[in-house]
């Protein structure tokens, strides 16, 4: 009888902790907590025509430069001619925004830059972008809500 109450006070010892912890550092609702950002991105020639070998290959490959090497990170997915990867600003911001190339078959289509910041608000931990440039040129999203990067072939 004695190891069951022991048991007992421990366990609702356990639980009041748990929910404690949760109500001081949780979000007030589950619905409060905001989705990863979402980067999502097209690459298109100087009259913004999408590249013919991109529809057939659709296998973008980002990296940036350690040194001399190459340090690639998770490639985006493709969704109608556009390149998605929420992967891309928490890579980037872990290895101190570097310039990240965007290539196809080891040709690179595109160099960029995104700047990035962690949020601390509350439901909004996310790591943020908060500019992406080209060639030194700021990057806007377009009524899409998608970045179109200029390719250098």
């Amino acid at each position: 009888m004695r190891g069951y109450m022991h048991f007992r006070q421990f366990f609702r010892f356990q639980t009041i902790f748990l929910v404690l912890t949760v109500v001081t550092y949780g979000c007030a609702k589950k619905e409060c907590m905001s989705p990863p950002p979402d980067f999502s991105f097209q690459i298109a020639d100087a009259d913004k025509n999408y590249p013919e070998d991109l529809a057939a290959n659709a296998s973008v490959k980002v990296y940036y430069r350690d040194g001399e090497q190459k340090r690639y990170i998770l490639s985006p997915l493709i969704q109608d001619k556009y390149f998605q990867g929420s992967t891309i600003i928490s890579d980037s911001r872990s290895a101190n925004d570097p310039e990240l190339y965007l290539e196809v078959d080891q040709r690179i289509l595109a160099k960029i830059k995104l700047e990035t910041y962690t949020n601390n608000q509350k439901c909004n931990g996310w790591d943020q972008v908060s500019r992406v440039t080209q060639d030194g040129e700021v990057i806007s999203k377009d009524g899409n809500h998608k970045y179109i990067f200029k390719s250098m072939q």
